[in-house]
């Protein structure tokens, strides 16, 4: 297993979902990408680090507000 909590085992195969644009959620992408971890943001705003991610095609963001569904499959 790779870094992360061992309650949250199986990263590898997982889409996690992170509401927030911001610095924090930028450190909890980071955390969740090194775990193996699909990560879908969304926020209307992204911090340069995650602007950085999406360009790379490392992450996958939805530049919008959070809408009820948004969790499904997650």
């Amino acid at each position: 297993m790779k870094g992360y909590p061992i309650s949250l085992v199986g990263l590898d195969t997982a889409r996690c979902v992170v509401i927030g644009g911001g610095d924090v959620a930028a450190r909890k992408v980071a955390g969740l990408r090194a775990a193996g971890a699909w990560v879908v943001v969304i926020s209307p705003v992204l911090c340069e680090p995650l602007e950085g991610r999406v360009a790379r095609g490392d992450i996958e963001a939805l530049q919008r507000p959070y809408r009820s569904g948004d969790l499904a499959g997650a």
